[in-house]
């Protein structure tokens, strides 16, 4: 027991005090430290008491054994570890516990706790996004003092809280894309019909800016009021460079606005069927 105590306690290494002490609370107490109890323990650690044992006298406390004693057998983290998610679209991929516990792997490099597995399976299944638990895992003070490798994750986190532009989207491809997509405009990800709706359009060589358009001129787009910065200019320049004049000619060739015209169409699906034949 002793060492799993150590395991744990070295987890929260990144932590100040202060935030070591409210980790010990939400994890084994479920509550927020009260003013006192976080002032005498602070008070304590500074004194040069140590980490493990304030975390093995909040753990052997009438309160932690009555949480403990409520928490669902179902929830418990399985002995064996698994394989972190070794990029951004594969842990999106995921759902349910295996993503919350992939997630915190992959932002806060430690296991799942019992309470945040708990806390994080009850939100995905009342709605909230696998998208939004990411940001506020990654918002979260643990979070930000853990260096998290995985590739896009604070670009990511911008899309969740609407502080993406056009240009954000228009770099990614695919599947990336078109989640990034619903993410910035519908705040969740996408549902299998719209998504298997708008890959088969990316596959027939549809631009992505057309993609945008449709998803930005929907019903649930404008009931959310979400925005992404440049995309109403975007559309405007899309739907001039779709003209056979010397507008449109200007729009696609000097200023490199994506084109649906025939010949751009063909092309962008060529593109799609070679690269799925080189995954294949």
């Amino acid at each position: 027991m002793g060492t799993q105590v150590q395991q744990v306690v070295n987890s929260f290494n990144t932590l100040g005090d202060d935030g070591f002490v409210q980790k010990g609370y939400t994890t084994l107490l479920g509550r927020s430290a009260d003013p006192a109890g976080l002032k005498d323990y602070v008070a304590r650690l500074r004194a040069g008491v140590s980490r493990t044992q304030v975390w093995s006298e909040l753990a052997g406390s009438d309160e932690a054994k009555r949480f403990a004693a409520r928490q669902p057998v179902k929830l418990v983290v399985p002995q064996i570890k698994a394989a972190v998610a070794c990029s951004l679209a594969d842990l999106l991929a995921l759902d349910g516990a295996e993503f919350v516990r992939q997630a915190y792997q992959s932002v806060l490099g430690r296991e799942a706790d019992p309470t945040g597995l708990r806390d994080y399976v009850q939100r995905l299944e009342e709605g909230t996004s696998r998208s939004q638990l990411l940001a506020d895992l990654r918002c979260d003070p643990e979070g930000k003092a853990f260096d998290s490798k995985l590739v896009g994750l604070d670009d990511w986190v911008k899309l969740v809280q609407q502080q993406a532009s056009v240009g954000d989207l228009l770099v990614l491809h695919g599947r990336m894309f078109l989640t990034a997509a619903y993410v910035a405009l519908f705040k969740r990800e996408p549902d299998p019909d719209g998504f298997a709706r708008y890959i088969a359009l990316l596959q027939s060589g549809a631009s992505r800016t057309f993609v945008l358009t449709e998803l930005f001129r929907s019903p649930e787009a404008r009931e959310k009021g979400s925005e992404v910065r440049g995309l109403v200019k975007a559309i405007a320049q899309y739907e001039k460079a779709q003209r056979k004049s010397w507008g449109g000619w200007y729009g696609r060739n000097v200023l490199g606005v994506e084109s649906d015209l025939p010949a751009d169409c063909e092309r962008r699906a060529l593109a799609y069927g070679l690269a799925d034949r080189a995954v294949a």
